[in-house]
């Protein structure tokens, strides 16, 4: 959600950006060093802590530039989206993209979002876990 107006609310009242990831698999996710990026110039712009994501699960971060990472406390990434378009990237912890997307211009306080999920092979994780960002 790049153009938040109304759609949700973080803890402060804010209406910042957010975004969605999913995790389609019958496993939990560890995400500890997982990241997303709006820079393809640096894949690890704000990581995930120690966390895990249940099976068949959602979690949303906020896209606010507050940079907070406490796990028992809602997320914040270092950056916000354009709601002009940009780049957004879910990185696994060896550094390889899990997905990323080039999106476009946004209406306000509606979503964009993939539907595929994406198998994740990596062997620091199980190998059957997937992930999507939306």
């Amino acid at each position: 959600m790049a153009s938040n107006r109304t759609s949700l609310a973080d803890e402060d009242g804010d209406s910042s950006d957010w975004i969605e990831i999913y995790n389609s698999s019958r496993d939990a996710l560890k995400l500890l060093d997982w990241s997303l990026t709006d820079d393809p110039e640096n894949l690890t712009k704000w990581r995930f802590p120690k966390l895990e994501l249940a099976p068949k699960g959602y979690l949303i971060i906020f896209a606010s530039g507050k940079y907070l990472r406490n796990p028992d406390s809602p997320l914040h990434t270092n950056f916000s989206l354009s709601r002009d378009g940009e780049y957004l990237a879910l990185i696994r912890p060896n550094g390889s993209i899990a997905q990323g997307i080039e999106f476009p211009a946004q209406h306000p306080d509606v979503s964009f979002g993939l539907g595929k999920a994406v198998t994740q092979t990596d062997s620091l994780l199980h190998s059957e876990s997937q992930a999507a960002v939306h």
